[in-house]
């Protein structure tokens, strides 16, 4: 009965824009990454609601507007309600990791951009579709006209590190990085796996810390964290370079990129330069360069990013490390491969 009554498919942000307008519509960054959108196309199509068996949601389906687009303006109700100024333009606005993409300066095939926070994101900037990818990208329409955004994903950031800093209590990101930094890098053989909120290792993989002794510290299981974050980031970046084979850089966004430390083991682990965009709150800034776009302050994406540009600062891998690095994520992959085996012999004996 209360799906008979939808009159229509909003997702949340559109739904904020018409409480602000009164005016509906679906962004297209943000929908285009839907299972009701043709990238090909660059519309609705009907025939992803029919397999999906849900065809007559179809008349439900708002506009798809631009990120740039005008949509509306603050209604007189509006402006009561929020302070906001009556009659003011509100446009599409962007999906989050689009913002910060466009945040981060990415305009080419050579580098990609890395956000770390709960989510692991490693994200790049193509020109042109493609059948039959070795891994299941997700791809989405990006600002500029004719192209895309293409990203890999899971849950398995920096968030592990703010769950384990809430139960031991008092501890600062200073104390933090000075602590890993004491150790020797890449040294010793305990593991941490961030699967907290999740895994790009299959379901049943769950979080948990190996090769643990009564010789460690609280020192040791911090570096382990900063390492299997790296380490599970890397499962991303190697997927996108796959697709993107001539990569050379990486800009970093999120709450780590503050940690030096933390940014040198990046680089060393990945072996590539590491960017760090001095931005913050790329979601709003990047709805911000949306406005300004949208009003004509710019004529379009490509000159706000020239007229706007951030400082960047630099670190540079530390090849020696890098080998040391690359045999310890190795047998973190070989850890990774085993506990799989664990769970699907388990599967196993439970059917």
């Amino acid at each position: 009965e209360r799906y008979a009554q939808i009159g229509c498919v909003m997702m949340t942000h559109d739904y904020l824009r018409w409480c602000l307008t009164g005016v509906k519509g679906c962004e297209e960054s943000n929908i285009s990454e839907s299972n009701l959108y043709n990238m090909s196309l660059g519309e609705y199509d009907p025939c992803l609601t029919d397999w999906l068996g849900i065809a007559e949601i179809n008349h439900a389906l708002p506009p798809v507007v631009g990120s740039a687009e005008i949509c509306g303006e603050i209604t007189a109700q509006t402006a009561v309600l929020t302070g906001l100024k009556a009659g003011t333009p509100v446009v599409g606005g962007l999906f989050d990791v689009v913002s910060t993409a466009l945040c981060a300066g990415i305009e080419d095939e050579f580098t990609l951009n890395a956000v770390m926070g709960t989510w692991a994101v490693t994200s790049g900037i193509t020109r042109g579709l493609r059948d039959g990818e070795a891994h299941p990208y997700v791809y989405g329409r990006y600002v500029n006209d004719g192209e895309f955004i293409v990203h890999e994903a899971s849950p398995t950031s920096s968030g592990n590190l703010e769950w384990f800093t809430a139960q031991w209590g008092e501890i600062s990101f200073d104390e933090i990085n000075q602590a890993v930094a004491s150790l020797p890098k890449a040294g010793g053989d305990l593991f941490f796996l961030p699967f907290l909120y999740g895994s790009n290792a299959g379901l049943e993989m769950t979080s948990g810390f190996y090769g643990m002794q009564a010789i460690h510290t609280r020192a040791h299981l911090l570096q382990a964290i900063y390492e299997g974050v790296v380490f599970s980031h890397m499962t991303h970046l190697n997927r996108m370079r796959e697709r993107f084979t001539d990569v050379h850089t990486l800009r970093v966004t999120g709450g780590p990129a503050h940690s030096d430390v933390w940014m040198q083991m990046l680089a060393d682990v990945s072996g590539l330069r590491i960017e760090l965009p001095q931005v913050e709150e790329t979601g709003c800034f990047g709805a911000a360069l949306a406005a300004r776009v949208g009003t004509g302050v710019y004529r379009d994406f490509s000159e706000a990013q020239r007229d706007l540009q951030h400082p960047v600062r630099t670190l540079l891998p530390d090849m020696t490390v890098h080998q040391l690095y690359q045999q310890k994520y190795q047998r973190y992959q070989h850890l990774i491969a085993a506990l799989q085996g664990f769970h699907a012999r388990i599967k196993e004996h439970i059917l």
